[in-house]
């Protein structure tokens, strides 16, 4: 838990708000992100507020991300956050029509919030494996 308190604070530290808040309190920043990230996945685990919990996690990060993206001379990363909308898109429109049947699956935010994880987090590059591996030959074929 060292480990990931001091990456997650590395991370936090690079927000004047943040940073400058947990100071005044006296706190790191990787310690409140841990209190935050364990209660919100606590949330989801007894699915109170699970739904809500899961689609922020799908949104607000991403967004920041794709803000960040487009405003980087870098090319590479528009591509990665291009790709994650698109899979994420396709993702909804199923999981729309599909949640009637796995809303009754134990754990079933747990899941759907590693997934959404799995897709958004660049160092696992998974919307992007999706993409090349599902999304990309179903709509070449179509």
């Amino acid at each position: 838990i060292k480990q990931f308190t001091h990456q997650l604070t590395l991370q936090l530290d690079k927000f004047d708000f943040i940073k400058d808040n947990c100071n005044k309190i006296g706190v790191e920043s990787g310690v409140i992100g841990t209190a935050v990230l364990g209660l919100l996945i606590f949330f989801v685990v007894i699915d109170f507020g699970a739904k809500i919990i899961t689609d922020v996690v799908s949104l607000v990060y991403p967004a920041y991300a794709s803000f960040k993206a487009v405003e980087s001379p870098d090319p590479d990363d528009d591509k990665q956050w291009l790709t994650y909308w698109v899979v994420i898109g396709c993702y909804s429109i199923a999981d729309s029509f599909l949640d009637i049947f796995f809303f009754w699956v134990p754990f079933y935010f747990v899941i759907k919030l590693a997934f959404v994880l799995y897709l958004a987090l660049p160092h696992t590059k998974g919307a992007v494996y999706l993409y090349d591996k599902v999304v990309k030959p179903f709509f070449l074929k179509n």
